[in-house]
């Protein structure tokens, strides 16, 4: 899971020019971002729920089916929502400010001759947060800020949004996110035809949906936007395998039943609390005249140049320990002085699987520490009886 920090939003108008502001603490006239402070998976999910690597996408089911298999993850578990997306296309504006991500950070995995989806995990070997794996480019896959194919490969279904025709609803309670529906839901606009996409309806919370078409893949906001004129739809975001150019962080297609499902479609998790997560570091400042602000400004037709990078301090520790290879050195290290025991020298016999299977717990927040046992032994040097808690070897004394 790749963890979203809290942040507050304001946007404005001036003719044609639309400008984003983000803050990492209150300022006046700005407000907190529904879908900030959020974990987000870093793949999609898989047919057993969980975000992790090594895994073909979950697909051919519905968004009920996919919202109900994140919910059986854990309770802190539910489907990446229309809100979240929205941040992270607000953070993407204010870093990169440029609507095109594919020519920013690469095309994905969408050429028109792909016939199927890829595992997960093929930004593993990376080693910057933001980019495209090695090989040709829109054949292979793309991470921004950890988060791998937002774009590309399968598109993923994105709950608490609903359209009924042209007119769109959105919700950010995920115990009310239901199909089909607008009770608890607010109305956010309306939305075009189908096309590339022109201009965007922001609200002020930093929400946000197609608002007109008419562009290019080259011009104005150049995904696409599909809708239909009438009954409810879902929504699914990004683009798919041979989507090609009309994919990109801001695909947005409002025109499947609820009752669709398919092949190019999957789902990624969501969670509001967990505990082992991979950060989401979004350096970006501006020189005020009183000091630094996470403050940033965007225009579509602009460069970035009100935007001032810093270098990333040493931290975010947390994707260096959910990698395999670490789990696995752990392992090891904890077996130290103990090979003797029956129970490490069965874990030492296949410690990939269990390096693995480690691996899924702490991404996926399943890990549940066990309830230690008591053991009495004689303290030589203080000539005392001692009573002291014992965990099982695996997978307490080798998480990390």
């Amino acid at each position: 899971m790749v963890f979203i920090p809290v942040f507050y939003v304001a946007q404005k108008r001036s003719g044609t020019k639309q400008y984003f502001y983000v803050s990492d603490k209150p300022k006046t006239g700005m407000t907190k971002h529904p879908g900030s402070g959020k974990y987000v998976g870093r793949y999609h999910m898989n047919s057993n729920g969980y975000s992790a690597t090594g895994y073909s996408p979950y697909v051919d089911m519905t968004r009920a089916t996919a919202r109900n298999k994140a919910k059986s993850v854990g309770s802190k578990f539910h489907l990446y929502d229309f809100a979240t997306y929205c941040a992270i296309i607000f953070l993407y504006i204010v870093e990169f400010a440029n609507w095109n991500c594919q020519s920013k950070i690469g095309q994905g995995y969408t050429n028109n001759n792909n016939s199927s989806a890829i595992s997960s995990g093929h930004t593993d070997s990376m080693t910057y947060h933001t980019g495209r794996a090695s090989g040709t480019d829109d054949k292979t896959a793309v991470q921004y800020r950890w988060i791998e194919n937002l774009w590309g490969n399968v598109s993923q279904w994105v709950d608490g949004f609903n359209a009924n025709g042209t007119t769109a609803y959105y919700c950010t309670d995920p115990s009310k996110y239901a199909d089909n529906t607008s009770t608890g839901y607010t109305n956010i606009g309306t939305l075009p035809g189908s096309g590339w996409i022109k201009d965007l309806t922001v609200t002020d919370n930093g929400l946000l949906i197609p608002k007109t078409y008419g562009g290019s893949e080259t011009t104005y906001v150049p995904d696409y936007v599909y809708s239909s004129s009438s009954g409810w739809r879902v929504l699914c975001v990004g683009g798919y395998w041979s989507s090609g150019a009309r994919a990109g962080l801001l695909y947005f297609n409002a025109n499947n039943t609820s009752s669709n499902s398919n092949s190019n479609i999957s789902a990624r998790l969501l969670s509001n609390s967990i505990i082992i997560a991979q950060a989401f570091p979004h350096p970006l400042v501006k020189i005020m005249p009183r000091g630094r602000e996470l403050v940033g400004h965007s225009n579509a037709l602009a460069g970035n140049k009100d935007v001032i990078t810093i270098p990333k301090r040493v931290g975010f520790l947390y994707e260096k320990m959910l990698d395999r290879a670490f789990i696995t050195e752990t392992i090891r290290l904890a077996a130290n002085g103990k090979k003797k025991r029956r129970s490490v020298r069965r874990v030492l016999a296949n410690i990939d699987a269990y390096a693995e299977k480690l691996l899924v717990m702490l991404r996926t927040d399943s890990f549940i520490p066990s309830k230690p046992k008591v053991k009495r032994v004689y303290d030589v040097s203080s000539r005392k009886w001692r009573d002291i808690k014992v965990v099982p070897f695996y997978p307490d004394g080798c998480v990390p």
